[in-house]
């Protein structure tokens, strides 16, 4: 995306973006850093942000936010808050839902440094998510950050799934979640 292309797109009211943790995150051992892998792509998203920002002589609202795991390293935190010139946020989605998933937010959008807050019928333990009528039970209130690896559906390091069946067709191991529960 060229600089011609996101001018000839704008005016933009709010940019928002957010890119892959795995190169960034500790968890991940093989890790490739900011400046490395798909760790380089927050360089990508300041590119187009700096694009997308009106200049100094057009004084209309933009907002902008940025998104990324909070167990990166503190070096790779400290070049991404020089960067957008922002220290950020750490908003766990535990506070407002049956997940545990803190991650940091960047960006200028008004009150971003409240705390969430639960709203009346939000799902905030992982039993109020799981279908009802099924005979299946939660194992655990909140659960740990779900992605793309196989295994990380399983829970503690006894790689415990999240859902116990009961009934007729009771399961020893477990269950993992249905798609109608992820969300």
């Amino acid at each position: 995306i060229t600089e011609k292309e996101v001018k000839a797109w704008g005016p933009f009211d709010l940019v928002m973006g957010g890119s892959p943790c795995n190169d960034l995150s500790i968890v991940n051992p093989a890790r490739k850093g900011i400046y490395d892998g798909t760790g380089k792509l927050f360089f990508e998203f300041f590119r187009i942000l700096s694009y997308a920002k009106p200049g100094p002589e057009n004084q209309r609202p933009f907002f902008w936010l940025y998104e990324n795991v909070v167990s990166m390293r503190a070096a790779d935190k400290q070049i991404m808050s020089r960067f957008l010139e922002c220290n950020p946020v750490i908003v766990d989605a535990r506070d407002i839902s049956a997940a545990h998933r803190a991650r940091y937010f960047w960006g200028n959008l008004p009150g971003m440094n409240r705390p969430a807050i639960a709203l009346p019928g939000d799902r905030l333990s992982l039993q109020e998510c799981l279908e009802p009528n099924c005979f299946r039970t939660a194992q655990f209130t909140k659960l740990r950050t779900i992605t793309t690896k196989m295994n990380s559906i399983k829970q503690t390091k006894k790689a415990i799934f999240p859902v116990k069946v009961s009934g007729e067709i009771e399961d020893e191991e477990g269950d993992v979640l249905w798609c109608t529960e992820m969300e």
